[in-house]
């Protein structure tokens, strides 16, 4: 069965409903989610933890657990291909190949059995049909791209052996091996220091712009977006609340959960008072009459919790806010 549809985008994920098994039955944690990535594009999604990021980020590649999970709406296309119309044959082709990933946490993405050098060729012997002599000096070749020092010494080490920054370093260069149309960075600078994580999102800015690949970067923190990101996509409780270019909802954001994330990156210098989010993001078996952030917002009014509120879009911008219009928020500056 063919796969490939008409499409105009490197991804286009329209209208996706991803649900969890919970004791109630099946609850929404992703929920009819519309967002296209372009071509050498750095697409940055926030939200906090259990906002549905990775969740969104999985269901991409077939990654979730089918016995606890299922997509029940919606389409995902890399190119012309239908990835949710794809079989396991198809999208193992797909995955390392097309896509590259890099997880949250290397150290249980990487295999403790094998050296790092093996897992590298490993990918461009399956995707590439390379010997394993060119696979291996293709491995090689990677690690030294990505800044690993004596990458033919430390191609022959095992995970442990490695730093954690080394570590995400290897795991960018198995993510590139294959040289994909779209990068998946899920967190990749989570539980390292300050200057790794400078180094590492320099990296992925880097081999971005020389091979013009498109980057979906996911993460909790958005001082992370506004350095790489060229639009921003921000997600509460499973939904799309706002999506805009990077320097409008860092200038301007028109959600109110949008301004309560911006808050928390205040520059040295600022005169802004740090103010957060109250409480935390709902569990995904909770049902809502309205808008899922009402309980949370200061701007509430009771035509929030009256029904769905609808994403609504203007002049290249997207939200989902009843109020949008008439509030004027602060952004990170």
């Amino acid at each position: 069965m063919s796969i490939d549809l008409p499409g105009q985008h490197v991804l286009d994920i329209s209208h996706l409903t991803v649900e969890f098994r919970t004791g109630s039955g099946w609850s929404p944690a992703v929920r009819d989610l519309s967002l296209t990535i372009g071509r050498n594009e750095v697409f940055g999604l926030v939200g906090e933890s259990g906002s549905g990021k990775s969740v969104s980020a999985m269901s991409i590649l077939g990654l979730l657990p089918r016995r606890s999970t299922r997509i029940s709406g919606g389409h995902v296309r890399l190119g012309k291909t239908d990835l949710l119309g794809a079989t396991s044959k198809q999208l193992d082709q797909v995955r390392g190949s097309r896509v590259g990933m890099i997880f949250q946490e290397p150290m249980t993405s990487l295999n403790p059995a094998y050296t790092i050098g093996e897992q590298i060729a490993e990918s461009v012997r399956r995707h590439r049909g390379a010997t394993r002599r060119d696979a291996w000096d293709r491995a090689v070749s990677l690690l030294s791209r990505v800044g690993i020092p004596t990458a033919a010494r430390n191609a022959e080490r095992y995970p442990h052996h490695f730093s954690g920054g080394m570590r995400q370093r290897a795991m960018i260069a198995m993510a590139l091996a294959c040289e994909p149309e779209l990068l998946i960075a899920d967190e990749p600078t989570t539980a390292l220091d300050v200057t790794v994580q400078a180094l590492i999102l320099d990296l992925i800015a880097e081999l971005q712009a020389e091979s013009d690949m498109s980057v979906l970067l996911i993460t909790h923190d958005l001082a992370v977006v506004s350095e790489v990101a060229d639009r921003v996509g921000v997600m509460y409780a499973g939904e799309l609340v706002e999506l805009a270019p990077t320097a409008d909802v860092f200038n301007a954001p028109q959600h109110p959960y949008t301004s309560g994330l911006l808050s928390s990156i205040l520059a040295l210098d600022s005169t802004r008072e740090f103010a957060g989010i109250p409480g935390s993001v709902p569990s995904v078996d909770r049902e809502f009459p309205g808008c899922r952030f009402a309980d949370r917002c200061d701007f509430a009014t009771d035509a929030c919790t009256e029904g769905p509120v609808a994403l609504r879009r203007s002049a290249g911008r997207t939200h989902r806010c009843l109020r949008a219009d008439e509030l004027v928020l602060e952004g990170a500056r």
